[in-house]
């Protein structure tokens, strides 16, 4: 049975608004992330103590590994006593050993930081405001995905009749 090379052309067009679709979605999503964690620049700040840093360490493949950092500190805000184990409003695990034994070293037990923390809810903080860096990587594939399907369709109209 004879298959035309035309029907896999006029298909392309939905493969690449699909890829364009995975783009906007992906950059979506870190715009929904970044705005949520941006409010956090605006919260008091406090002193507090790291009582406990650590770093878990989470096989995921043959030769792949996650890194975890545990951190929890206590601060006072207006006589009252509170705790929290947030380093940042959204923070993901991490592939790289390097930076999860920095940021075990920067928060060593016992060392004094900087908490910042919502004034309506002082249990609510954080040792690291704003957006992270994390979201970076999304970002980038979000344009990237973006470029492809752009390019792909605006190449499309031309092959397609």
């Amino acid at each position: 049975m004879y298959h035309s090379p035309y029907g896999r052309q006029k298909k392309l067009p939905i493969f690449f608004a699909f890829i364009l679709c995975q783009g906007f979605l992906i950059i979506c999503i870190c715009i929904c992330i970044a705005l949520f964690c941006i409010p956090s620049y605006f919260w008091q700040k406090t002193t507090g103590i790291i009582t406990n840093s650590s770093m878990d360490t989470t096989r995921t493949g043959a030769s792949e590994w996650r890194y975890k950092n545990r951190i929890e500190y206590s601060y006072t805000v207006s006589g009252k006593k509170y705790s929290g184990n947030r380093r940042a409003v959204i923070s993901f695990l991490t592939n790289s050993s390097k930076k999860a034994e920095s940021i075990k070293k920067r928060y060593s037990n016992h060392s004094s930081v900087i908490v910042y923390y919502y004034h309506k809810k002082p249990e609510k903080s954080v040792l690291e405001p704003g957006i992270s860096k994390d979201i970076l990587p999304g970002f980038l594939v979000g344009v990237v995905l973006i470029s492809i399907g752009t390019i792909g369709l605006y190449f499309c109209k031309f092959t397609v009749k």
